[in-house]
């Protein structure tokens, strides 16, 4: 009973992870297969009261039109880090 719990841990609390800032390309996840997901440009992020970054805004263009998001940060996979 042990060991399957242990095969089955959870990544995602386990190691702390980098925060999202401004300037970090991303992935936008959304409900369509991985090879058509957006790339997108973080241009702020809102940090919550224990200072974690969970939401962020996000600019990509679609179709010819630049549009902007609001995304939670479990929707985003960071693809290429800010070095600022």
């Amino acid at each position: 009973m042990e060991y399957c719990a242990l095969l089955h841990s959870r990544q995602k609390w386990n190691s702390p992870r980098r925060k999202l800032e401004e300037g970090d390309l991303v992935f936008m996840c959304d409900e369509t297969p991985r090879n058509k997901w957006p790339l997108a440009l973080v241009t702020e992020t809102y940090p919550s009261k224990d200072g974690l970054v969970r939401k962020v805004k996000i600019v990509t263009y679609q179709d010819g039109q630049r549009k902007n998001f609001d995304r939670l940060i479990h929707k985003l996979v960071l693809l290429v880090a800010n070095k600022n």
